[in-house]
């Protein structure tokens, strides 16, 4: 009788992957990452301006700069350059692995020069807090402000969604803010070229999943220009 050595020994190899070369099915993107209708996002916006400032800052970085939440959580302050408008991402905090500027638009410098960091140390958590592990809150009883711990990504989606999702019964991601500021700086009339610049992308169909008002600006750029004949 054949032992387990010989039946490991018996097993077809096989030498080529039979998917290479095969394109991934295409993933429909989740409703909840499509920004919700103006209305809700205004209320969204007064909700978290007026009664969460500081996590409102938060999600107004996401807006401007398109930066991941998990990669704005890791934003120390020694990274901003306020005196630059720009934000430089080192390779170990960015998924690409490669250095990222990100310009600081005006509005989005407003309210980091609100934030008054510029005396606090360079190691500070942009978005951070002063809680410790197992030991709870060690001072200002805040966080989403400058602090030297660091705060998890669950965190800030839990945060979401109790204000958002729970409080005001609004199903849309705290992720689709990128994807509504893509689509505004679109309509503003910022070009696909700079919009792909500020994400960090090496495509333009990246940037296309994201700014999906493109479209809608191609096509009224085809009625509105085509010439006579």
């Amino acid at each position: 009788m054949a032992g387990p050595a010989f039946a490991e020994a018996a097993r077809p190899v096989i030498e080529n992957n039979p998917a290479y070369k095969i394109n991934n099915l295409a993933v429909a993107d989740s409703d909840a990452n499509i920004p919700a209708a103006p209305a809700d996002v205004q209320k969204i916006k007064n909700e978290l301006a007026l009664k969460h400032p500081d996590f409102f800052n938060f999600v107004l970085t996401i807006y401007h700069t398109g930066i991941r939440p998990e990669e704005i959580l890791k934003i120390r302050l020694s990274m901003v350059d306020l005196n630059k408008s720009q934000i430089v991402l080192p390779p170990e905090i960015t998924k690409t692995n490669k250095k990222r500027i990100v310009p600081i638009n005006k509005h989005l410098l407003e309210f980091y020069k609100e934030m008054d960091f510029g005396y606090l140390p360079d190691d500070f958590f942009l978005f951070g807090s002063f809680r410790k592990p197992g030991k709870g809150n060690i001072g200002k009883f805040k966080d989403f402000i400058p602090g030297p711990t660091h705060i998890n990504r669950d965190t800030a989606t839990r945060r979401w969604e109790k204000i958002v999702k729970i409080g005001l019964g609004i199903e849309m991601n705290m992720y689709a803010m990128k994807h509504l500021g893509a689509n505004d700086k679109i309509l503003a009339g910022m070009s696909m070229d700079a919009l792909k610049d500020l994400f960090g992308h090496t495509s333009k169909l990246t940037t296309e999943v994201y700014a999906t008002k493109i479209k809608e600006v191609r096509r009224n750029e085809i009625m509105e220009k085509s010439p006579a004949f």
